[in-house]
């Protein structure tokens, strides 16, 4: 309190008074110094004890005991170690094993409590206390940052699928995509590269390949649109020898410097084999808006660019190889949802999505060249009759251009053909199915079918498709899923440089079965197998190759020449927890086989593996402290074309994917730090990618070929041991 006094006469100026007394028997006139310092002193006095009586009357106000219970949004499991801070009483706690912490002391009135921890978003909930009340506050949390929700949807099990007719299913959740996208190469594509099943042995591209089907035979769905190459990746689909309460808003942006990093350790170590420099840009943003209780409206804007260079001495690649390489991406989505009550969803979204691309080679001369454009509508609704059914219907129109110009050269860096093309055409889908489940029995069956026409082609197909489920106790649930699908030629195939017209859809079939089993509420093992036939799959018979004992470059349109199959067997041990340990450990086998109908040519797919190991795991420790991992072992993938390995050389062969990569082998790590603060977060995270420094490679083409079937050239090597540091701050 002296401190206080001091303040305040601080702020009281001297002054000098002077008194004048007219009714005194002689005028006197005299400074009164004394009656200023006793003026002072009342005032000062007067405020302590006004400030003691504030402080006698809060300690009057009644306090209560605040309870609280944190729990994941999704699945209802109680959260420890999440830290919560109460304003109003300049408290702070962290949760217990039940997810439940305590406040004591608390002040009846409003009180606002801040809820965060590592790997979660920061979240803010306003409660406010009434005299002896004694509720324990149910707390949500989401994985997604600022997003707080008054309800809790809780799971069957944390495993629990989207009941679709598909005929395998495998989901990650947000914490799992966040640490898997990695901080360099942040791309929620590459995420899925680690997911059970799935392989990629090659670092500087997004994509990756599933059940020995390459990504050029995976849809890509992007805010429920499918996508063309939205990917970090250099274009072209071959190796690179060729190409207020109502409403809220989310805005990012990141720039990569991969790039850097690489050219530095490249410039650093001198390597033989530079790994490729490659670079990207991202902008995303959206934003959503209650029109009324029933209706949500919604847009949204993604733009990414790539960069690629193949950091390679220019002289030594071959003339068709891609020397520089970039790409842009735009999708523009605007979409509708209504919602009638809890047993009828409508959704409908109108899109746009442009891709430019350009390749040059050593001589700065441009190998591709174009543009490709999507303009349409999907509208999905979903609705359910009664309590044993559900029913879903959607249909989806999409308009396409491709504007693109190619280059391409002969053996002797002689100008080959010149093709360039600017086609349009549209494409439709309609598709229904029905859901009938039983909870009694723990039984169901989905059953629908998928009508589309492709102007380009001129066809309609109908693919049927089916699944059944059955939990047959609370331990152990069966699946089965057969389907048939189909995939429209890319308009490169029909009317590029070895394109034909005449091209038609290809077709597969796809049985699938697993069985799943439970143990505790968190961890379950499952095992699939599949068969999977394929017909009329495209071909182009355009690689150098061996026929007899002659070198020949002949080069063949695109027809519907391959036929083949596709089976394995899939097991995966996961714990899935918003506490401790969370991950999987999955191992896959799978064989493949293609023939051409019209030669007898006689190989596996580009993409097939062997055998594939996916570890991941994540363990947060406190409510600051996070270390996840990853592991990535892949048996040697085929060196796509004719090719035999003798030594450490290649020479051209006559039969085709003879040759393999060594096995692919990559451990990253990665620790996040969480600053907490009273309305704001800080996190740090570290990060390791191929932290052992392995020497993987990968083929991106040979740079030339003799006479005498000599392969000159080498294996690219990818990325070195990489360390990298992010920060996202949020409020």
């Amino acid at each position: 309190m002296s401190l206080l006094v001091e303040a305040m006469f601080a702020k009281l100026p001297a002054q000098v008074f002077t008194v004048s007394r007219t009714d005194l028997p002689f005028r006197t006139t005299s400074s009164y110094e004394t009656v200023a310092y006793m003026n002072r002193l009342l005032l000062a006095l007067s405020l302590v004890v006004c400030c003691l009586t504030q402080s006698v009357v809060s300690q009057q106000r009644p306090t209560v005991t605040l309870r609280g219970r944190v729990v994941d949004a999704r699945t209802g499991e109680p959260i420890a170690k999440v830290k919560t801070i109460a304003n109003a009483a300049e408290q702070s706690t962290t949760t217990d094993d039940n997810g439940e912490f305590t406040f004591q002391n608390i002040p009846v009135g409003q009180v606002d409590l801040y809820i965060t921890t590592v790997n979660y978003g920061l979240v803010k909930k306003t409660i406010t206390l009434e005299a002896g009340q004694n509720e324990v506050f149910l707390i949500a949390l989401n994985e997604d940052a600022a997003a707080l929700t008054e309800h809790v949807t809780i799971t069957p099990d944390p495993y629990e699928t989207s009941e679709t007719n598909s005929a395998s299913e495998k989901t990650l959740n947000k914490r799992e995509l966040q640490a898997l996208s990695s901080v360099l190469l942040g791309d929620p594509v590459r995420a899925a590269q680690a997911l059970p099943g799935a392989t990629s042995n090659d670092d500087f591209r997004s994509e990756f390949a599933i059940r020995g089907a390459g990504f050029d035979r995976i849809g890509l769905y992007l805010d429920d649109v499918l996508t063309d190459s939205f990917v970090h990746t250099v274009q072209g689909g071959f190796p690179d020898t060729g190409a207020d309460n109502r409403g809220s808003y989310l805005f990012a942006a990141r720039k990569s410097y991969v790039g850097y990093l690489v050219r530095r350790i490249n410039d650093t170590n001198q390597f033989t084999n530079n790994p490729p420099v490659l670079g990207f840009a991202d902008v995303q943003a959206k934003a959503l808006y209650d029109l009324l209780k029933r209706n949500q409206v919604g847009v949204s804007v993604i733009y990414g660019a790539f960069n690629y260079d193949r950091n390679r001495d220019r002289n030594l690649l071959g003339v068709n190889n891609v020397f520089r390489g970039d790409s842009r991406n735009l999708l523009l989505n605007g979409y509708w949802s209504f919602t009638k009550d809890p047993r009828l969803l409508w959704q409908t979204r109108v899109f746009g999505l442009r891709t430019t691309f350009k390749n040059i080679n050593g001589a700065e001369t441009t190998l591709d060249d174009g543009k490709r454009t999507q303009f349409g509508v999907r509208s999905d609704v979903n609705f359910q009759p009664s309590g044993s059914h559900r029913i879903e219907a959607g249909i989806y129109i999409r308009s396409l251009r491709v504007d693109t110009f190619s280059r391409r050269f002969d053996f002797f860096a002689r100008k080959l053909d010149v093709n360039g093309f600017n086609r349009r055409g549209a494409e439709q889908a309609y598709y229904a199915q029905e859901t009938w489940s039983n909870e009694r029995t723990g039984l169901s069956l989905t059953g629908g079918v998928r009508l589309e026409h492709s102007g380009t082609t001129g066809e309609t197909l109908l693919s049927p498709r089916t699944s059944f489920s059955w939990a047959i106790s609370d331990k152990w649930r069966i699946r089965a899923a057969a389907g048939r699908y189909y995939q429209f030629p890319d308009f490169e195939q029909m009317f590029g440089r070895l394109g034909n017209p005449g091209l038609r859809a290809e077709r597969s079939t796809h049985y699938n079965a697993s069985i799943e089993r439970l143990f505790g509420d968190r961890i379950r093992l499952l095992a699939e197998v599949y068969d999977r036939k394929d017909a009329s799959l495209f071909f182009s018979l355009f690689e150098p190759r061996l026929v007899g004992n002659s070198v020949t470059f002949a080069e063949f349109p695109f027809r519907n020449a391959l036929r083949g199959k596709a089976r394995g067997v899939e097991l995966n041990l996961q714990r899935r927890s918003a506490n401790k340990l969370a991950g999987w450990i999955s191992y896959a086998y799978s064989r493949t086989q293609l023939t051409d109908a019209q030669t007898g040519l006689s190989f596996v797919s580009d993409t097939d593996q062997r055998h594939t190991v996916n570890v991941y795991g994540s363990y947060r420790f406190t409510d600051t402290w996070n270390l996840s991992g990853a592991w990535r072992y892949g048996s040697g993938q085929p060196v796509p074309g004719f090719f035999r390995q003798v030594g450490s050389g290649f020479f051209l062969s006559s039969k085709r994917n003879l040759a393999r990569l060594p096995d692919y082998s990559r451990a990253d790590l990665r620790l996040s730090k969480a600053f907490l603060f009273r309305k704001w977060k800080l996190t740090v995270t570290g990060e390791v990618i191929n932290a052992l420094n392995r020497n993987n490679v990968r083929y991106a083409g040979f740079d030339g070929f003799g006479f005498d079937g000599r392969v000159f050239g080498q294996l690219d090597r990818v990325l070195p041991i990489l360390p990298s540091v992010g920060v996202v701050i949020e409020f």
